[in-house]
């Protein structure tokens, strides 16, 4: 097994056991899954007892992985069903697509993380649109733009950031080096503090 299907493993690994950790209690619940792709996929072979029904997607119809893709109407019908969106990325784009609907039929939406996702903490997509003219516009009228790096011009695959101390710990064949990344974090914060600046988090020591 290379790097590349080791890391991929460890993110599979994740997603399997934070699922099983968020869903578990509501396994008999019927669940419609929000998504094709390959984390999909891996629920369904994962967990065969969970009540899941369906799956949706924006574009395809039919069947797949031995599961109907349903239609919203579909969705809609199957009294106190919920909504878990598989997905790492663009999560506020598909919420977008699907927010209004399910707030009017009282179906909750989460993500695999465990988190509830409402309509009170993500934009619309007329929204997103406006705050991408803002942005070219700001851009435009400056020589200079920087930007951070991480989950803004890249985006990491995995589950949560904190992941990539594991597939470090991998690579470096340290197996402690994601635990004394986390002490080293938090000794960080206890001597030298945090402040608030601009709606960000800085650790005193680096400005």
């Amino acid at each position: 097994m290379n790097k590349n299907e080791e890391n991929m493993k460890t993110i599979d690994n994740d997603i399997i056991e934070t699922f099983y950790d968020n869903f578990n209690k509501i396994k008999d619940k019927p669940i419609v899954i929000y998504g094709v792709g390959e984390k999909t996929k891996l629920i369904l072979q994962e967990f065969p007892d969970f009540n899941i029904i369906g799956l949706m997607d924006n574009s395809l119809v039919g069947n797949i992985y031995g599961m109907p893709i349903l239609k919203k109407e579909e969705v809609v019908e199957r009294a106190y069903c919920i909504i878990i969106v598989c997905a790492i990325h663009n999560l506020e784009v598909i919420y977008g697509r699907i927010q209004n609907w399910t707030k009017d039929a009282n179906i909750y939406v989460y993500h695999l993380n465990g988190k509830e996702l409402s309509i009170n903490e993500k934009r619309n997509i007329s929204e997103v649109i406006k705050n991408k003219m803002m942005y070219k516009r700001n851009i435009d009228e400056h020589e200079t733009i920087s930007f951070d790096l991480f989950d803004t011009l890249v985006t990491r695959c995995v589950l949560y950031p904190s992941d990539i101390w594991e597939l470090m710990s991998q690579r470096i064949g340290k197996q402690d080096f994601k635990e004394k990344r986390k002490q080293a974090e938090v000794l960080a914060l206890k001597e030298y503090g945090v402040f608030y600046k601009d709606g960000r988090v800085y650790i005193r020591q680096y400005l």
